[in-house]
């Protein structure tokens, strides 16, 4: 399980149920029912690691 790090959070992308983005606002739902959300360049660096993230883990599965 690797997780991201990306500023004061750690996020395990295994957690992560599904993430949107809308204009230029991401949000993150967890499947514990919590969520985040970023807005601009930070929710577009957040989706190139979560991308990045993900397609490891499903080539690892």
């Amino acid at each position: 399980m690797k997780f991201i790090q990306f500023e004061e959070h750690r996020i395990n992308p295994e957690a992560i149920d599904y993430y949107h983005i809308d204009y230029d606002e991401l949000f993150i739902y967890f499947r514990g029912g919590t969520s985040l959300d970023f807005q601009g360049s930070r929710a577009a660096d957040l989706v190139k690691l979560l991308d990045k993230a993900i397609g490891v883990a499903g080539e690892e599965a």
